[in-house]
């Protein structure tokens, strides 16, 4: 029994972890059983193909790799209000406008995590309500940040009128060439004081998403 073995974890250990109900059963039942060379088998083609005849007599070892790698694909064919009702659920305390963030954010999120935990923790950056946790590599960049480097992005931000994340681009752009900056080390400066960390999404679609009066602040 899974209970016997070493180290066995309930199903709510799963969840925590980040793991989609579907996923995982799809996991547990490839672990014992096949059809074919099927690796995605949603519940209803389960019942319809499973056979006893199909049953594997190897002993089954977790992957974690694959695990993840199941996860995701299930997490990608959630639609995004589906997965934002997730992501909610584990911040009460949400404005109206943090959860529209999160959902606009949701196309950009999905391709670069594999687990609800991971999609969780990358919305944070699109809340409003609390102050950005800085992460020690941003912080490190942020000590280093030129001052007035960071007065004319301010002012670059504050002087945009259509608030697109195309017309961000072309300022930013436009000001790392008066810096004589390479885009991407502005870009880097920016993601730590927008983000509080050295990875994330677009930094033009988070500044477009968040607004202007939150980018500034």
């Amino acid at each position: 029994k899974l209970s016997k073995r070493h180290g066995a974890l309930g199903v709510e250990s799963y969840q925590e972890m980040g793991y989609l109900p579907e996923a995982l059963n799809n996991y547990l039942l490839r672990l014992g059983w096949s059809h074919g060379d099927s690796e995605i088998i949603l519940k209803k083609q389960a019942i319809e193909w499973f056979t006893i005849e199909g049953l594997g007599k190897s002993p089954a070892r977790l992957d974690f790799a694959k695990m993840k790698h199941l996860n995701a694909h299930y997490l990608r064919n959630h639609t995004n209000m589906e997965l934002a009702k997730i992501i909610y659920n584990s911040f009460p305390k949400l404005s109206d406008k943090s959860k529209n963030n999160i959902y606009l954010a949701l196309d950009s999120i999905k391709p670069r995590v594999e687990l609800m935990t991971e999609l969780s923790d990358v919305a944070k950056i699109y809340i409003i309500d609390d102050e950005i946790k800085i992460e020690d590599d941003a912080a490190q960049i942020i000590k280093g940040a030129d001052a007035e480097l960071i007065a004319k992005v301010a002012g670059v931000i504050e002087k945009i009128e259509e608030f697109s994340k195309d017309n961000i681009q072309i300022e930013l752009t436009s000001l790392a060439n008066e810096m004589d900056m390479k885009l991407g080390e502005l870009m880097k400066i920016i993601r730590a004081f927008i983000t509080g960390r050295v990875n994330s999404p677009s930094v033009f679609e988070v500044i477009e998403i968040i607004g202007k009066e939150q980018s500034l602040k």
